[in-house]
């Protein structure tokens, strides 16, 4: 990870300044690293293809980490009720076919609305990177609340910092043009918000129906008093 780290670092340095070099600025029709590439090695070089092939490869590859990762997450959240127990199914390739249906049909049907524009797009992925590392790092102070191991302060005040952080890139991703499409307020997400105070409002009326330390699991058939027990003869 410490490797994996150094190298990103050490790319994303050298691009900037190449890009600074040679006054390299964004453009409507080329990206940043064509450009840089085009200006090191040539345009329609050999290495200068190999660079876009290879950008082509890591995007196909980030897109399907999102196929992998997605129905996963979904299927935790479904097991815990926070989402259609469908999810949960497992298919024949031993894969959670339903989330991946779902993930394809939301992603084709962005595709049709944006026409494909991946500059309309940006703000949509900018505000999802942003909520998700807002969400594992506080998941991870919450963690180290609980579990208190070697070392969790110092922890806790490093996933406390990411987690502000990222909620002030969530909140402010990137100027006006992100921000004509940003769903980071409540009311920007009206599914989610919908879908985790409608769980928590059935948890907290299941819990005041049963009392405390007693009654059925909220998810699942309950189960009569008696049944199975058996009869004997009078």
């Amino acid at each position: 990870m410490t490797i994996m780290g150094c190298l990103l670092a050490g790319i994303f340095m050298g691009i900037t300044y190449v890009a600074y070099v040679y006054h390299i600025h964004p453009v409507q029709d080329e990206t940043i690293l064509s450009q840089v590439a085009s200006a090191v090695f040539g345009k329609n070089t050999f290495f200068y293809l190999l660079v876009q092939i290879s950008t082509m490869i890591m995007l196909i590859l980030a897109a399907n980490t999102a196929f992998a990762g997605f129905p996963g997450v979904a299927n935790l959240l479904a097991d815990d009720g926070y989402l259609p127990r469908q999810l949960k199914n497992i298919g024949d390739r031993l894969v959670f076919n339903n989330g991946i249906l779902i993930l394809g049909i939301v992603s084709m049907g962005l595709i049709y609305l944006y026409s494909g524009d991946t500059h309309s797009l940006m703000p949509l992925y900018a505000v999802g990177v942003f909520t998700s590392f807002t969400l594992s790092q506080s998941g991870m102070v919450r963690h180290h609340l609980r579990e208190r191991e070697k070392g969790w302060p110092v922890a806790i005040a490093i996933n406390s910092f990411g987690a502000r952080r990222h909620r002030v890139g969530d909140r402010h991703p990137g100027g006006g043009e992100v921000h004509r499409g940003r769903l980071d307020r409540p009311g920007g997400h009206p599914c989610a918000h919908l879908l985790f105070s409608h769980r928590q409002t059935a948890l907290c009326l299941h819990r005041q129906a049963v009392g405390p330390g007693g009654g059925v699991p909220l998810s699942g058939p309950a189960t009569p008093q008696g049944a199975g027990a058996g009869v004997g003869p009078g």
